[in-house]
């Protein structure tokens, strides 16, 4: 197949109103496969502008159309063994595919084609799409599709409707079904849709109705079984679930629920191991934010919800936010520290101050949500169900979703409950569930030791974020560890009015002593500690500079010794910086500047009209400056 550009086909297409996407075909396994080259379930359009930027971003990429609901393309790949079944495709609008195969296109009545059919596999609309070769593929009408193509298949003779089948109840019977559908040549979605269905017309039972089966269990069994290889039947998977099946976080009384019973344990030799491939780690930012549970730990009022905030407006726009571009899809943030008034202001302040021309339609946002064991796992499972691109989920703050304890179970056990029962939510999901935290008020020498709560709480965390500015100051440090990051590292940052950046400046220090050596470090150059000590009138004996210089050092912010002197690792930055008089009223402005910005509820104070103001003069003025604290 040629591999011209294909726009004209695309053009010709949308003047029809059909919804198209680039793809590619891409060898994996020893087979061509179709890869999509945007988020085909949001992203198809119509629009010629957006397509014609794709082609030039593709120049190769092939077309692919979103099926509308209400159509059904059969894809008869092997006419031999479609011949065998002795069925027959009534005519329709058709095209040849690469392969030489033939798609047809058919009306449907909503429900999922799953009939078994040697030589034959289905695209459903509103759950699939096809790719187009030709500028007059599917030309003409579509005609209703046979009723055997819309038969639900099974693993041996397809029973006539759904009454036939005997109600299942146990996760091994779900597990076998499900098997069955994708031995028979189903794909992941189309299995979940089955049982989707299934459970709506109650062919799914609850033994236990204090224990009911969710979506969200079957998701997980539809995830498990498209695993395997199409056609191939395997042994069933062990499916950990939240409903049916699942160990009870918090037993509902009188559900007959063991919760100490024995777990059923998976074993997996390396070579079976080595042999299972799983999706790549999703990030919002790379190096940063994976998927899985994050902790943003800081002090109050110190920009930690901005943060949150910005990364979810930039997820769902797939833009940049601390100098790094942001995986895209569609972000939910619980703002349970906010009113709906507030939010608004912030989110008008932060759509000026990152310049955005209309707010995100990919961002959901919650100002009042249940607690943990009381409604909040069922709304989250089931905003994840509706928005399958899902790719971030803050929550601010945790405190605000925890259940209250009854101060009569150990703590370490409550915080990791919470935390397992959260991680729970976005397991297999690729999403990330960032956490907005509280530290402990007393300093702590490691970063982690100043999260607040037990080591249940970072020990179960997949990343770790600790933000760390003196208030008044415009300079941070972000720390990161974690699960999916290669290596931990610290990131200098610069709150800039209300959205967080990449700072040029060298990573800020523990306080403003060490901000006034390095400053004097910089405009002197290479400085015995007692030259340090008498030249900035420090306060405190000259033996704790020494040793404090000497702590910087071994930090690797300056190097050399106490006998030749110290002098800055790092070039200084770009920044200007006042003489180290310490009758500077610098910090005292920039305290003012912060206190007038926030009050004491945390509310921000006339900061959408700061922005606007900013925003419209190029944030252009006298530069401000910047300390290194």
């Amino acid at each position: 197949m040629s591999k011209a550009p294909q726009l004209p086909l695309a053009l010709a297409h949308i003047a029809l109103g059909r919804d198209l996407f680039p793809f590619e075909l891409a060898r994996k396994g020893g087979k061509l496969a179709k890869t999509p080259l945007a988020r085909w379930t949001r992203e198809a359009t119509t629009d010629e502008e957006t397509i014609r930027a794709w082609a030039e971003e593709h120049p190769t990429c092939l077309w692919g159309w979103r099926l509308p609901a209400g159509l059904l393309v059969a894809d008869v790949d092997d006419e031999e063994a479609f011949a065998g079944t002795g069925l027959e495709l009534p005519e329709a609008p058709m095209q040849r595919t690469p392969s030489g195969g033939r798609h047809l296109l058919y009306t449907g009545d909503g429900r999922q084609a799953v009939k078994e059919v040697a030589g034959l596999d289905t695209r459903v609309g509103g759950k699939g799409w096809v790719g187009l070769y030709a500028e007059d593929a599917f030309s003409g009408e579509a005609p209703e599709a046979p009723p055997w193509l819309l038969m639900p298949r099974a693993a041996g003779p397809a029973p006539s409707t759904d009454a036939d089948l005997e109600p299942m109840e146990t996760r091994g019977e779900l597990i076998a079904f499900a098997g069955a559908m994708r031995a028979g040549g189903m794909t992941g979605p189309e299995v979940y849709a089955i049982l989707e269905h299934r459970l709506e017309q109650g062919g799914i039972r609850n033994k236990d109705e204090g224990w009911p089966w969710t979506r969200a269990d079957l998701r997980k069994i539809a995830q498990e079984a498209s695993r395997w290889a199409r056609g191939e039947p395997m042994e069933p998977p062990v499916v950990k679930l939240n409903g049916q099946g699942a160990k009870a976080r918090r037993p509902a009384p009188g559900n007959g629920r063991d919760a100490n019973r024995a777990a059923e344990v998976v074993e997996l030799t390396a070579r079976e191991l080595d042999s299972r491939e799983y999706p790549e780690t999703r990030w919002v930012i790379p190096g940063l934010l994976p998927e899985g549970t994050t902790l943003l730990v800081a002090r109050p009022k110190i920009g930690k919800s901005f943060l949150a905030f910005q990364t979810a407006i930039a997820a769902s726009l797939g833009s940049t936010v601390l100098g790094q571009r942001s995986g895209r899809g569609s972000a939910l943030y619980l703002a349970l520290e906010d009113g709906e008034k507030r939010g608004q202001k912030r989110m008008r302040a932060l759509r000026a101050e990152m310049g955005l021309r209309a707010f995100p339609e990919d961002l959901t946002l919650v100002f009042d949500a249940p607690r943990l064991g009381s409604g909040l796992e069922e709304y989250l499972n089931g905003w994840l169900d509706r928005h399958p691109d899902a790719l971030m989920v803050w929550i601010d703050t945790l405190a605000k979703i925890r259940p209250v304890s009854s101060g009569r179970r150990n703590m370490y056990e409550v915080d990791y409950e919470d935390m397992t029962t959260l991680q729970a939510l976005v397991k297999d999901r690729g999403v990330a569930l960032g956490l907005v935290h509280h530290d402990r008020k007393a300093e702590a020498e490691d970063y982690l030791d100043s999260v607040s709560g037990t080591h249940g709480i970072t020990g179960s965390a997949d990343t770790i974020l600790v933000l760390r500015r003196a208030r008044g100051e415009a300079q941070a440090v972000l720390h990161v560890t974690g699960r999916d990051i290669e290596e931990e590292r610290s990131v200098a940052l610069v709150k800039k009015g209300i959205i967080w950046e990449l700072s040029d400046a060298p990573l800020p220090t523990k306080g403003a002593k060490q901000n006034l050596i390095m400053e004097f470090l910089f405009g002197n150059g290479r400085s015995k500690p007692s030259e340090v000590h008498e030249g900035l009138g420090l306060d405190g004996t000259l033996s704790s500079t020494q040793k404090m210089m000497g702590a910087m050092a071994d930090e690797g912010l300056i190097e050399g010794n106490g006998y030749k002197g110290y002098a800055p690792v790092l070039p200084p930055p770009n920044v200007t910086l006042n003489p180290y008089k310490r009758t500077s009223t610098s910090s005292a402005s920039n305290k003012e500047e912060d206190s007038a910005s926030t009050s004491k509820d945390g509310e921000v104070e006339d900061v959408e009209e700061e922005a606007h103001a900013r925003a419209a003069a190029g944030r252009e003025g006298a530069p401000r400056r910047r300390i290194i604290k």
